[in-house]
């Protein structure tokens, strides 16, 4: 758990802080979709929940493929903890990821595009 901690130690503080997650790393589901309905529409609606799903289905059917060998070495508790801190991870990556690109096309379409093409019209 040591390498999760050096990992995603920065990201679990900034959420934890923005009340994302609770002390004991649980998700405050409340909080999170409070945030994103205070988001502007016009940006929010380029957040697919469809793409984050699959992502998240994607990802753990490879983490279990590569983990299917080393499963032996660990107690049920253990792999139960695991399963957990996964998916958690897992979802918030996959979620980070989504939004990302969501913002990138928001402002290249909004803002780099309409310029661009500004400038060329205006010649």
């Amino acid at each position: 758990m040591g390498y999760l901690t050096e990992e995603y130690g920065m990201e679990a503080c900034i959420l934890q802080n923005i009340g994302w997650l609770d002390e004991n790393m649980n998700e405050n589901n409340a909080t999170i979709a409070e945030d994103m309905e205070s988001l502007m529409p016009e940006f929010s609606s380029m957040i697919s929940e469809d793409e984050i799903n699959q992502c998240v289905m994607d990802t753990l059917a490879d983490m279990a493929e590569d983990f299917e060998g080393c499963s032996n070495n660990f107690t049920d508790d253990e792999l139960q903890t695991l399963q957990e801190v996964g998916m958690g991870i897992t979802t918030y990556k996959c979620f980070e990821r989504n939004f990302d690109n969501a913002c990138n096309d928001y402002v290249y379409s909004t803002y780099v595009e309409p310029f661009l093409q500004s400038m060329y019209s205006g010649k």
